[in-house]
Order: C-alpha cells, then structure tokens, then sequence
C-alpha cells in the first residue's frame, strides 16, 4: 500500500474513531453498547497511529525514530490487548482479562507520550498536533464528565489533519535517484 494511502487511512481512522469516542460518552461506564463504541473507537485509534508513522517516519531524525518506533509499538500492542481482552469480556462475561484491560491504558498513555515527542521531533504537523497527543488522555480524565467528548473531538481534529496531509503527499512528485 502507497504511503499515502495509509496516511489517508490513518487520518479517516482517526476521524471515525473520534466520532465513536463521542456517543460512547454518553453512555453509561458498563453499557454494552458504550462498551462497544470504546472497542471500534480503541481499534480505530489503532489504525490511525500506524498512519501517522507512515506521515513522519521519514523526518523523525535518529531520537525521534526511537520515539516514534516506541510509541507506536507500545500504542499498538497495549490497544490491541485492551480490545481482544474487552471482546473476551463482552462475550464471556468473565473478568479474567480485567487485569489486562487495567494495564493497558497506562501503557497506552505512555505509547502516547512516546508518540506525541516523537511528532514534536519530526516538524511535520503543527505544534499543537504534537502536544495534543501528548495531552490528550490525561485532559480526558481531568475534564469528567465532557472529557471522552473532547477526547473524541481532538480526535477527529487531528485525523482531518493527516488526511489532508495525505493528499499533499501523494501530489509530491516522487525522487529520481
């Protein structure tokens, strides 16, 4: 897949899954249906990190790739355990995989972080981009009971902006060597 269409991609993943963050904040903690807008918007969240590496993992320099790689990995796999550990509990109804639920939001705010630095360190979005992802889920917490809201707003904020960053990308004319 070109890079530009994942940067696209990730940037409508993005857009989408701040729109599934929205009505999942207006719904009550253990509503099954909530709970399934917070798996598609986490899943989603998930495809939008890989497509904003694709956008600056070109420009990252050697301390932001470090950063970058980090954040994105640990982004990645802490989402995806949350999201298979909240469908086995959805459809068990057991809370074996509580734990794993519990870890993964910490390990996600730090991927998070990681990721935030590493946008910072490679200049290609706005400044705002990189410290909102750095901020956005600890504001998330602190702005109860709108935060989810918000959190799903800055969401689809910055998915806008990377899916029109994927169009500058895919006009550039590409190097010759």
């Amino acid at each position: 897949m070109p890079s530009s269409n994942l940067i696209r991609w990730g940037g409508v993943a993005f857009m989408l899954s701040g729109v599934a963050f929205i009505p999942r904040s207006l719904l009550p903690a253990d509503n099954r249906v909530g709970i399934t807008f917070h798996v598609v918007a986490i899943a989603l969240l998930t495809v939008g990190i890989v497509g904003l590496h694709a956008l600056q993992k070109d420009h990252y320099g050697r301390i932001g790739l470090v950063f970058g790689l980090a954040g994105l990995s640990l982004v990645v796999i802490a989402a995806l355990a949350w999201v298979v550990a909240r469908i086995v509990i959805l459809v068990s109804g057991s809370n074996a995989f509580l734990p794993i639920v519990d870890l993964a939001g910490p390990v996600v705010l730090l991927g998070l972080v990681l990721t935030g630095v590493a946008t910072l360190l490679a200049r290609v979005l706005p400044l705002w981009a990189g410290v909102g992802i750095i901020v956005a889920l600890p504001l998330r917490f602190v702005f109860e009971p709108w935060g989810l809201t918000l959190f799903g707003l800055w969401w689809v904020v910055l998915g806008y902006t990377l899916w029109s960053r994927s169009e500058a990308v895919a006009e550039q004319p590409s190097r010759v060597r």
